[in-house]
């Protein structure tokens, strides 16, 4: 007896084969739809080698994780040489993000290791911007994002956002929340008007790209 007639035959193994069969496809499922975050982790964690053992608990709040990104930014970035000399420390100007900013001071003195050193930097309204490569504006500071990213248009400053679903314009990386994990986009129209180079290695890991061939 062929195993369709035997199944034919058998309602109940005919259910048991299309419960393991439907099992099947929803772990495969599942297992694609994580693929985005698992190359954001393999990326910014591990197979980059971006990260040194124990530089995060296992359990990460949102500030956590977004201080690790803008940290690791600059390994995917290429500024002008006369603007970041190889060895120089870079510098990261942050508006608002009271959160985020106490995690990067933590790690100013701990970046060691092959990456550059870090220099933060908090920032008010009318402070010069001279220096700085990395600027961050957090979102509770949203009504003033327009104004810092006009004063750095066109400059070798890599713009960080945290404004959700939009992508300001000037903004080259922006955080987004999707499925509840930190993500961000990217704009390579905003980084060649600032004369920096993101790699393809980071647009890989984005959820979304903004101009350019990506």
């Amino acid at each position: 007896m062929r195993l369709s007639e035997h199944v034919e035959s058998n309602p109940p193994l005919s259910l048991l084969l299309i419960g393991l069969i439907v099992e099947a496809t929803v772990k495969s499922i599942r297992i694609l739809s994580s693929l985005p975050y698992l190359l954001t982790t393999l990326l910014l964690a591990g197979a980059a080698p971006l990260l040194q053992a124990g530089d995060y608990p296992q359990e990460q709040s949102e500030a956590q994780v977004k201080a690790g990104y803008i940290t690791k930014f600059e390994k995917y970035a290429t500024w002008p040489q006369d603007t970041l000399p190889p060895g120089a420390p870079i510098e990261i100007g942050i508006v608002g993000a009271a959160t985020v900013a106490r995690e990067l001071e933590s790690r100013d003195a701990v970046n060691g290791g092959d990456r550059r050193r870090i220099k933060v930097k908090r920032l008010q309204q009318g402070d010069s911007l001279e220096g700085v490569h990395i600027l961050f504006i957090g979102s509770d500071k949203s009504s003033e994002i327009d104004d810092w990213l006009s004063n750095v248009q066109g400059k070798p400053v890599l713009t960080v956002t945290e404004a959700g679903g939009r992508m300001p314009s000037g903004s080259m990386i922006n955080f987004v929340r999707d499925g509840g994990r930190v993500r961000f986009d990217v704009s390579l129209t905003a980084a060649d008007r600032g004369r920096i180079k993101l790699s393809a290695a980071l647009l890989t890991v984005a959820r979304q790209v903004y101009g350019g061939k990506a």
